[in-house]
């Protein structure tokens, strides 16, 4: 497992924060991520709480059973939907190094039936919240969010 050095804290801030950056010229949307962030399966905690993300990765793909294992045997919890978003808000410039998912509950698109969770990438000068279909092969140059536990 690659354990990138730096650590991120995130803010599960307020709806109008979310709003405004979804509606914002700073991240495109995917159109199943779309559907997603403005359904009612969409989540937000509107805490407050501060949450300390690590992004992981592998030398080489895997499919998600080897890497829920390896974030288990870790030591850290995956992120909610929401994660993502307040991620993509206060660290933009990190999606430019590395497609980032967040394997949270998986979103059951209706059209299909397929579980999604929803992965920030960029292309070119653009930001983009994406999906990716949760039960498939997921490639080496992938980082991945997750929550140190309280030690």
């Amino acid at each position: 497992m690659i354990i990138e050095p730096d650590l991120y804290v995130i803010t599960r801030g307020g709806s109008d924060d979310l709003n405004a950056f979804l509606n914002s010229n700073k991240i495109e949307l995917g159109g199943y991520a779309k559907s997603f962030v403005s359904s009612e399966e969409f989540k937000i905690s509107n805490s407050g709480e501060s949450i300390n993300i690590r992004l992981i990765g592998f030398n080489k793909d895997l499919l998600i059973s080897e890497i829920l294992s390896e974030i288990e045997k870790g030591g850290y919890k995956l992120p909610d939907a929401e994660d993502a978003v307040w991620f993509g808000i206060k660290y933009a410039e990190v999606q430019s190094k590395f497609p980032i998912a967040f394997l949270h509950e998986p979103w059951i698109r209706p059209e299909t039936g397929g579980e999604n969770v929803l992965i920030l990438r960029n292309y070119g000068d653009k930001n983009y919240l994406h999906m990716h279909l949760f039960d498939s092969r997921w490639y080496s140059h992938i980082r991945f969010a997750v929550i140190e536990k309280n030690k």
